[in-house]
């Protein structure tokens, strides 16, 4: 899993220097650079804005999205609302899945938690910060081979929308070696 994380990380890290190459339309040209320095096979889309990256040890995805990414996991719950962007990582048996959502609904999180209290998950921690017009709350749950950790709330700019100004973040683990 850290063999992926350093190439996701150095495919992010050549899009954002790349910005100039992508410029001279070369997609191309930041995708040998990565594949280069990773040994793995990357596609950079400048048009919707997403990298993949697939090796021998793993894959991975990120982006703007509409909708669930297709495997998602459909006996976990999600807030009720399209993410805004996400990611994916996959290496082993493991994956790893992150949503993020704008909103401005303080109340979001809390609707989440117990969406998937009733589904069966088990609240294992939670924390919340409240400073007048910003607030923030996590908390992490499980169930069987998932768990799922959401931060979020109001005023804390996950979205470049100034008219919502807070979000939340959702990363879902499949570990089928948790149980």
């Amino acid at each position: 899993m850290r063999k992926i994380f350093t190439i996701v990380m150095a495919g992010g890290l050549a899009v954002a220097a790349g910005g100039g190459l992508a410029a001279c339309d070369s997609d191309d040209a930041t995708e040998n650079l990565v594949e280069e320095a990773t040994g793995g096979d990357v596609d950079i889309d400048s048009d919707d804005g997403s990298i993949s990256v697939e090796t021998d040890d793993g894959s991975a995805s990120f982006g703007s999205c509409e909708g669930l990414p297709e495997d998602f996991p459909s006996d976990v719950p999600t807030p009720d609302a399209d993410p805004t962007s996400c990611s994916r990582v996959a290496a082993d048996e493991t994956t790893n899945w992150t949503l993020v959502y704008s909103s401005d609904d303080a109340d979001k999180i809390g609707d989440y938690k117990s969406t998937l209290e009733d589904d069966g998950f088990d609240i294992t921690s939670e924390a919340s910060y409240d400073a007048g017009d910003n607030s923030y709350e996590t908390f992490s749950a499980t169930k069987g081979t998932y768990s799922v950790n959401v931060g979020g709330g109001a005023g804390i700019g996950v979205s470049d929308d100034e008219e919502v100004g807070g979000g939340i973040v959702v990363n879902v683990t499949d570990d089928p070696d948790a149980q």
